[in-house]
């Protein structure tokens, strides 16, 4: 019986430091990956197209640009992208605009071309005070925040900061089920850099993007080539790891009562991020919001149906004319 019993105890503890062996090797082999020589980067204004345009915002550089003229009857729009994403996500959507009205787009700091640094606040609070910052260095009178998925959380908090808003657009945004929809990984090594290097690599951000469209047809290699800009550039590692490192998903519900402009929500009708009811939970904790499913398209409405994203836009803004 003995002799069972300590056969039995060997077989268990084979299997225990098999386990532990696998696993130690797939931890290295992580750590390596994430730590794997990184491609060539540049000065983030190196890579600027000749239409963007960078300010100091809080001591840093933040690239934006306008479309547009101002002096429209109507208010001026700012938009507001999502997570890992840059102001290209309005690539399409800010041209429409621009017909009638004044538009800013930004990259977010840690995005974009934006400066990425460590040390630094990517809340969604502290990330619409530069939004605000950047509305006032603008002098804009009466902006409407346009703010997709993370950028429709850090537009509920430009709104609350900023006493000039007029409006608040959200499109498909990450306010209840998730208010900030970055470090989802462990936050430790090597897991922050791992983020980074997922991030960083086009592969793995094309099927990211794959799993978000219903129609993902729309996305053109340039469409990518804009994406990837951030991790060409000198800061995008340190930033990005340290971004990955820091930031937690928390809830923006509890900042809904203080809202006291008019709010448009506009959804994907398949927005895979999200659960179903989203949209009408929001709706409820909106009260006097207006809500609008796009048919057919998924968590990036405004790519995949610019054109009726921009007409509903369009529609609900005319009762705000001067």
């Amino acid at each position: 019986m003995r002799d069972a019993f300590t056969r039995v105890f060997k077989v268990i503890k084979k299997i225990i430091l098999t386990f532990v062996a696998l696993a130690g090797a797939v931890y290295v082999a992580l750590a390596l990956y994430a730590y794997w020589p990184t491609p060539e980067t540049y000065p983030a204004r190196e890579l600027a197209a000749p239409e963007d345009q960078f300010v100091q915002l809080k001591g840093l550089d933040i690239r934006y640009r306008t479309f547009g003229e101002r002096g429209s009857a109507y208010p001026e729009i700012v938009l507001l992208h999502g997570f890992a994403n840059n102001l290209n996500s309005f690539y399409e959507l800010a041209g429409m605009l621009a017909e009638c009205c004044f538009v800013v787009a930004l990259d977010f700091p840690g995005f974009g071309l934006s400066a990425k640094p460590t040390g630094y606040d990517y809340g969604n609070r502290n990330q619409s005070a530069i939004v605000v910052q950047l509305s006032r260095s603008l002098d804009l009178e009466a902006p409407v925040y346009i703010g997709h998925s993370m950028g429709g959380a850090i537009a509920l908090h430009a709104s609350l900061q900023d006493e000039y808003t007029r409006a608040l657009v959200l499109i498909d945004p990450a306010i209840l089920t998730v208010g900030q929809s970055s470090s989802m990984q462990p936050q430790f090594f090597p897991f922050p850099r791992l983020g980074a290097r997922i991030f960083g690599a086009r592969s793995t951000r094309l099927r990211f993007l794959k799993t978000s469209y219903v129609n993902s047809s729309v996305i053109s290699e340039r469409d990518i080539d804009q994406l990837m800009l951030a991790s060409r550039t000198d800061d995008y590692w340190s930033g990005m790891t340290d971004m990955m490192a820091n930031t937690k998903p928390i809830s923006e519900e509890q900042y809904l009562p203080g809202v006291g402009v008019p709010v448009l929500s506009i959804w994907g009708e398949f927005d895979q991020v999200y659960p179903p009811d989203e949209p009408y939970r929001l709706q409820t904790a909106l009260p006097g919001s207006q809500l609008h499913i796009v048919k057919g398209a998924g968590h990036y409405a405004h790519e995949e149906a610019p054109a009726e994203v921009h007409q509903v836009i369009m529609n609900w803004l005319n009762q705000y004319r001067q």
